[in-house]
């Protein structure tokens, strides 16, 4: 018996951003970005400020997700002077943390 791998399928399957993979990876790295916007909405609920467009994801390749708030602008410093204040020093982190345990439980 042999077996033939036919390689380009193989990719398309799990590096693709159209296969399986990369679909479930976009899925996931949208519900956590989602999950962690609604917490960073919490804790700048007394702020003017509108994190919505600073927590996001970002594809590299095409099956790879980072999810995170961008280092630039209002929200950011925002969020380092809270802590700062509040010394919760890391404990500002536990909307990711959150995030990230609603899709992958366990």
């Amino acid at each position: 018996m042999s077996v033939t791998l036919h390689e380009a399928a193989i990719k398309r399957l799990l590096e693709s951003d159209t296969g399986p993979v990369g679909l479930e990876v976009r899925r996931r790295a949208e519900e956590v970005r989602d999950n962690a916007r609604n917490g960073v909405r919490e804790i700048m609920a007394s702020s003017s400020i509108d994190p919505s467009g600073a927590v996001d994801f970002q594809m590299i390749g095409d099956a790879t997700a980072i999810v995170g708030i961008r280092d630039e602008g209002k929200v950011t410093r925002y969020l380092d002077e809270k802590a700062a204040r509040e010394s919760e020093v890391g404990g500002l982190g536990d909307w990711m943390r959150n995030a990230l345990r609603v899709v992958f439980p366990g």
